[in-house]
């Protein structure tokens, strides 16, 4: 269970999931077409995300589920985009149909800033800036969710086979009903830390000049 911290608003913590025909990798086809039909992508950023630490892989599902306990399997969809003539390639799992998400428990919503949020802040820092220039920094992270722990007990959640075997993993995956929330706890707290450890740019000057 996640307690509220009174940094977002609550919200119902039911998940309106519906009639939802759960998977079952034992019956089913395995993961989705679009997995399959880029096979070498997903495969290779199974490997990168297994050398990064994101996952723990076995051969047979068996072994996991003695160290786990019984897995919930997810299918894995795979996504991909060139951008500045690089490959981009994410792996969706959908832990809808698996049935993970029925069993979360999300105790506030995320609310995004809007535009005219960001600059309401912005003309609220001028007004108190007593004639000092404003500079604005921004946080760029690279599989945010995936930098996020999950507690052992509920790796059990997060499986599914790939590379000729089975897989967990050990962090937070994009279809978590409650990644958002978790990890933009973790970027409020990022963006206050790093604004009070930046000085203003004139006493910034200072110090290097001494």
């Amino acid at each position: 269970p996640i307690p509220t911290a009174g940094i977002f608003p609550p919200c119902d913590a039911e998940y309106k999931h519906g009639h939802v025909h759960i998977f079952d990798v034992h019956s089913d086809a395995g993961n989705y077409q679009s997995f399959h039909k880029s096979h070498e992508a997903g495969q290779n950023e199974l490997r990168r995300e297994l050398e990064a630490g994101f996952l723990i892989w076995a051969e047979d599902r068996e072994d996991l589920e003695e160290r786990f306990g019984l897995l919930c399997p997810a299918r894995i969809a795979c996504i991909t985009n060139i951008k500045n003539g690089l490959l981009r390639v994410r792996l969706v799992h959908d832990l809808r149909r698996s049935g993970v998400n029925r069993r979360i428990r999300c105790p506030e919503r995320v609310v995004l800033p809007r535009i005219a949020d960001a600059i309401a802040s912005i003309l609220r820092c001028i007004r108190h800036c007593d004639g000092r220039s404003l500079e604005l920094l921004i946080l760029d992270f690279s599989g945010a969710f995936k930098m996020l722990k999950f507690p052992p007990a509920e790796m059990i959640l997060l499986s599914g086979a790939g590379l000729a075997g089975w897989f967990v993993y050990t962090t937070v995956l994009f279809g978590v009903l409650t990644g958002p929330l978790v990890w933009e706890r973790v970027a409020a707290w990022t963006m206050r830390a790093s604004a009070s450890l930046l000085l203003p740019t004139a006493e910034l000057l200072s110090l290097i000049h001494i």
